[in-house]
């Protein structure tokens, strides 16, 4: 069962599985015909949430409720991040900057960090679950804090 939608960075179509694994395929085409293959496959179990990708690196909320950042060629992990967040997590970017929103009504504001997991700001935003769709609208929005 795959519930997040997977991500294309380059040649590489990014997913990960419920209960299985994250999966990096490379596409190919020679003579007109397309060939798929399982590049790296790595441990991490992605959960309900589309990755965000910046830079080549994959930002994802993982079944465990925390964050993973890994290169989408390589499938090399950079970090894991030792704070959790909710079942869900709806995720947006734009530049360096990534809005998180979890199922429990808490928007963060992350920096996408290659080297280390960084939360710029937390914020409540309503006392009842949430499970919407953050969306980033316009060329000049920001994510700034």
């Amino acid at each position: 069962m795959n519930i997040l939608t997977p991500v294309v960075y380059k040649d590489t179509v990014f997913s990960s599985t419920y209960g299985g694994k994250t999966i990096g395929f490379k596409v190919a085409r020679a003579d007109g015909v397309f060939k798929v293959t399982r590049e790296w496959t790595h441990k991490a179990q992605g959960y309900m949430s589309t990755p965000v990708v910046i830079n080549g690196v994959a930002y994802e909320h993982l079944k465990s409720q925390r964050m993973l950042a890994i290169e989408v060629e390589t499938g090399r992990e950079l970090w894991t991040a030792s704070e959790g967040f909710g079942k869900y997590l709806s995720l947006v970017a734009q530049g360096d900057r990534i809005l998180a929103l979890d199922q429990r009504g808490l928007l963060y504001l992350l920096r996408a960090n290659p080297k280390q997991f960084e939360m710029l700001d937390k914020r409540r935003l309503n006392d009842s679950e949430s499970w919407a769709h953050l969306a980033v609208a316009g060329k000049n929005s920001s994510c700034a804090s």
